[in-house]
């Protein structure tokens, strides 16, 4: 999978058989692009992530798909990894233009439900920083929660919800959805078994740690979940060659040391700025309990439990002509 040096070059970039990588420009401070995945659907191209809305975006698409001998108009579904506007906003603009399905995982509704309330851009920070001791960054988080990134894109449900363990058919072979929440409560990754590809969004980058609960309704025990997560992908049977995630260029693979960098590292910057003083369990098991009030566990995804019964077969086939 040779990729060029610029991993924001314009234009649809091979990956495997199938599989197209997209980089879209970003109108936003941080990463310049993010990858958008373009993938031979049942009935239609289906596109992962397409980036944030607007005509750049669009050009950018028609262009790229012009390369592989297709049209916009060609994209039946849209799946986003989560709702922030890098991955979702585009999709939601297409329902109306081009009549496209988007979906995204279930527990992303508590947070597009809150989309931009007149309580500010986190509302329910504040008092869960303050909770954990950190009161003076819940104190600025509170004095600067009027600033509203992406105040003026249009966002809403999409047209279905679809669970960890839900199959979604392509042209040749299927993606399966896995829960894995901590970045939002309701992210989502695909795994193709066929082309042994994780499509990752924000949840495991090879350069950078995502943030985590970073959203307008994040759960109770976002780092908990995260670090649940990544157990969670790294101990999936099947051998990945390559790791597509949003803002960054394909990894060849998913490699343990780095499922262990980003644990120590997300677990550290978490802990020292949100958590008050406390013995800090040495695996990540007993960390994750240990940010439970009283040492208690609760499911970190309220839907489906946590590992190990996550691992179980797909037990249903998902539909995006029938999801509602």
């Amino acid at each position: 999978m040779q990729q060029p040096q610029d991993w924001t070059e314009p234009g649809a970039q091979f990956v495997a058989p199938g599989v197209h990588r997209i980089p879209l420009s970003l109108p936003l401070d941080g990463p310049a692009a993010v990858n958008s995945y373009v993938l031979e659907g049942a009935d239609g191209l289906l596109v992962i992530d397409p980036g944030w809305v607007g005509p750049e975006t669009e050009q950018a698409m028609t262009a790229a798909l012009r390369q592989l001998g297709h049209r916009l108009d060609d994209i039946t579904v849209c799946l986003a990894t989560h709702h922030h506007g890098d991955h979702y906003s585009q999709a939601f603009a297409w329902r109306t233009t081009l009549g496209c399905a988007l979906f995204a995982g279930r527990e992303e509704r508590h947070s597009i439900d809150s989309f931009l309330t007149d309580v500010g851009r986190f509302p329910n920070h504040p008092p869960l920083l303050t909770r954990c001791g950190a009161t003076r960054l819940a104190e600025r988080i509170a004095r600067n929660g009027e600033a509203r990134e992406g105040a003026d894109i249009a966002h809403g449900r999409p047209e279905g919800w679809p669970d960890h363990g839900d199959v979604i058919p392509l042209r040749d072979g299927a993606l399966e959805v896995i829960a894995t929440p901590g970045h939002t409560r309701g992210h989502v990754v695909f795994q193709h078994a066929d082309t042994r590809i994780l499509f990752s969004g924000d949840h495991i980058l090879p350069r950078i740690t995502p943030s985590i609960g970073f959203e307008w309704a994040p759960e109770p025990y976002p780092l908990r979940s995260y670090l649940r997560s990544l157990e969670l992908v790294r101990g999936l049977p099947a051998p990945h060659c390559c790791l597509l995630t949003a803002p960054s260029p394909p990894a060849p693979a998913i490699e343990s040391t780095r499922f262990s960098t980003t644990t120590v590292s997300v677990s550290t910057k978490c802990v020292s700025t949100s958590l008050p003083a406390r013995p800090r369990p040495t695996t990540w098991r007993n960390r994750c309990e240990g940010l439970t009030e009283g040492g208690n566990s609760t499911n970190c995804h309220p839907s489906t439990g946590c590992p190990p019964s996550w691992r179980s077969p797909p037990t249903s086939t998902y539909s995006p002509c029938t999801a509602g």
